[in-house]
Parts: C-alpha cells; sequence; structure tokens
C-alpha cells in the first residue's frame, strides 16, 4: 500500500505497470494521442473528487469521498491515463455489500 502521502514503492510502480499490460493484453498499450507505447508510472496515488459536494461549502476530502488513483503518463507527448488504485489492488477492496460496491 502506498505511504501515508501517497507515494508508491519501486516495487509498487512495477505491481503497476504489471497490471496495466496485463489489463492490454499482454503488451504496453499504445497512447491515444501519439501512438507510442512509452509509458511512465507517476510516483504518487492522485485522487479523484466526486461532485456535488454533500453540503454545500464543505471540502470533499473531509467527507471520504474521493478515490485514490495511479497517474500513467505518455513520456513521448504528455497524455496521462488515470487508474483507480482500489481496482487493481493498491488499496484493500470494500467489502461485498458495502454501500460502496457498485452493483
Amino acid at each position: 500500500m502506498p505511504d501515508a502521502q501517497g507515494r508508491l514503492s519501486p516495487a509498487e510502480i512495477e505491481f503497476v505497470t504489471g497490471w496495466i499490460t496485463r489489463q492490454a493484453g499482454g503488451a504496453p498499450p499504445n497512447c491515444p494521442v501519439c501512438r507510442s507505447q512509452s509509458w511512465a508510472v507517476l510516483g504518487q496515488v492522485t485522487q479523484g473528487v466526486v461532485y456535488p459536494y454533500p453540503v454545500s461549502g464543505q471540502h470533499p476530502v473531509l467527507y471520504d469521498i474521493a478515490y485514490p488513483h495511479v497517474g500513467v503518463l505518455c513520456t513521448t507527448c504528455g497524455y496521462t491515463m488515470f487508474f483507480n488504485a482500489g481496482l487493481m489492488g493498491l488499496y484493500p477492496r470494500p467489502a461485498a455489500g458495502s454501500s460502496n460496491v457498485l452493483r
């Protein structure tokens, strides 16, 4: 699991690289912009915030409604893909029956 600041260890970066390659059928995916296969895993987890906020004017991160993502950067053109860090296995997944699990 990433550290408290969301930094990925070298082993986690290798895990992410392998996970993406497996999802893409065994080879790095082609960039949808420049068609390159040259990618770099960003070294820190980011958060995608859910809108609208549940309470007007409140900060969403304080209310546990943000999703961790790992960024993967095309080193040729700069296009960046984001993958859900929980789904790929970097964080524990919600328990079955949890209200956080999509059906």
